[in-house]
């Protein structure tokens, strides 16, 4: 059974995302169908909780994760301005998910320590996001 979320974080999370798809238009950095896209999905506040089944987003920074899983045929650049994350964000929760599969708990400093010391990790897949996203950018203001 699915953790239960109380009306009035339902509804702030919510509403954090409304104006996020307003300032997305604003600046008209991304074409109108894909900031449609992410309207039709929080077309109601019911979209926020915990129950995938009903594919709902988690509040918090973990919503954002789920935003951007959730548009997985969108180039990167646009997944990361959809789900408002930065590459350094991917690449911490890209980590994450490598340090729970080898079944650490990377909210643990001590086993994430040990990870990192037997699996080094080098920063090339942030590089490329930052290189798409200022290509990205580049684009969108010509």
């Amino acid at each position: 059974m699915p953790l239960e979320i109380s009306r009035e974080i339902q509804l702030s999370e919510w509403l954090a995302w409304k104006n996020r798809i307003e300032k997305l238009e604003q600046y008209n950095f991304i074409p109108v169908q894909y900031v449609n896209l992410l309207r039709k999905l929080f077309d109601s506040p019911e979209i926020i909780g915990y129950d995938s089944q009903k594919g709902q987003i988690r509040p918090g920074k973990n919503g954002q994760f789920d935003v951007y899983k959730r548009f997985k045929e969108f180039r990167k650049v646009i997944r990361m301005y959809l789900a408002d994350l930065y590459p350094d964000d991917i690449r911490k929760e890209n980590l994450k998910e490598i340090v729970r599969t080898c079944g650490l708990n990377p909210d643990d400093p001590h086993e994430l320590a040990q990870f990192l010391l037997l699996f080094p990790v080098f920063p090339k897949e942030t590089e490329e996001q930052e290189k798409q996203l200022m290509e990205f950018l580049a684009n969108s203001l010509n």
